[in-house]
């Protein structure tokens, strides 16, 4: 389906919520750069009305990837369902507007919501390397952590009962740790297609024998980092973003992802930490100041990230075209260093730098 092609089935398609009391039209579509294995997002240019009264519109198509995915299932409903149930708390998210169904419309489910204008750091390349936080001063990198952590805590204080995402606790026996290994111990077959990635096998062991004695549940964001953050120019925080992995978990599972993917995106691509950034223990006291809550044991869910992140870059890389003739990449990248520092575990020579063009 061609892009104007999109733009007037889109047109109509939001004609028909509104009840044709606001004919809509779309002027412009842009698909962004970063679009990739995940799901799809397209940001419209519409216009509400005709004539003098008729109002301007950015609006953002989050789509449902087709064809070679990332990840085995996907739910753009779930996306949906959840930022709606957000929308009311202290959480910032952008204004869900309506979920489809029907891959008839586009070719696969989506939802629309409003655009919310800001800056987003960079992961790819990483916001480490070039750009916009670059040339902030580090007292103003400081900040924008701060207010990072300060959404984060937000996202943990959501009473998910009472906005009704308990629907969101994953299914299976077992602990929701216990749960969530066995997810991933799936995600990885299916990822390595019959392939070995030694360092993630050993993970896989290292967790299980290290499980948490206790869990409190909370609204776990599922892909926390700064990136998936949308800043104004003073640096607030105005939407956290990227909800397909939302799930409920104990609150260390986002703190371990946002430390491990931290350090993949520094080091492990050959970068310092920015100046400014908190190291490990400046995250974990920022969390604590804001959240109200003592921190638990993050190390186990840092493993946890390195391993679903190294699932993710097995696939991205097959994907890619890094297969059987191409094995140094499955096992040694940027991902699986990561997560090898943490278990332990001595990976072969040769491999791969740095992921790039992974979207």
């Amino acid at each position: 389906m061609d892009t104007p092609d999109i733009a007037v089935r889109l047109a109509r398609w939001i004609t028909d919520r509104t009840e044709g009391s606001q004919p809509v039209s779309v002027g412009g579509l842009d698909i962004p750069a970063s679009n990739g294995f995940s799901n799809v997002t397209m940001v419209l240019d519409t216009t509400w009305g005709s004539g003098p009264d008729a109002i301007d519109r950015k609006l953002v198509a989050r789509i449902e990837p087709t064809g070679d995915t990332l990840f085995p299932t996907y739910d753009v409903g779930c996306q949906f369902r959840v930022m709606a149930a957000l929308g009311p708390t202290a959480v910032p998210v952008p204004r869900t507007l309506w979920f489809e169904s029907d891959p008839g419309v586009l070719g696969a489910p989506f939802f629309l919501m409003e655009h919310v204008d800001g800056l987003v750091p960079s992961d790819d390349p990483s916001f480490a390397a070039s750009g916009w936080v670059l040339a902030l001063p580090p007292q103003r990198r400081a900040e924008l952590c701060d207010n990072a952590l300060q959404a984060l805590a937000q996202v943990h204080a959501v009473d998910w009962r009472a906005v009704g995402l308990g629907w969101l606790a994953r299914e299976g026996a077992g602990s929701t740790a216990e749960r969530e290994i066995s997810y991933y111990e799936s995600f990885y077959r299916w990822a390595a297609q019959g392939r070995s990635v030694p360092v993630i096998e050993h993970a896989l062991r290292w967790v299980r024998e290290r499980l948490p004695d206790s869990e409190e549940l909370v609204l776990s964001w599922g892909d926390s980092r700064v990136g998936n953050m949308i800043f104004g120019a003073e640096l607030g925080v105005r939407a956290v973003v990227d909800w397909e992995g939302a799930t409920l978990a104990a609150p260390e599972k986002d703190l371990g992802h946002w430390l491990q993917l931290t350090h993949v995106y520094t080091e492990q691509f050959g970068l310092a930490l920015p100046e400014g950034f908190p190291d490990r223990e400046g995250v974990l006291a920022g969390y604590e100041r804001w959240s109200g809550r003592r921190v638990g044991d993050v190390a186990f869910y840092e493993v946890m990230s390195g391993i679903h992140s190294s699932i993710q870059a097995l696939r991205a890389l097959t994907l890619m075209g890094h297969g059987v003739g191409d094995g140094g990449a499955l096992v040694n990248n940027p991902f699986t260093r990561g997560l090898a520092r943490l278990v332990d575990f001595s990976l072969p020579e040769g491999g791969l730098d740095i992921l790039t063009g992974k979207r």
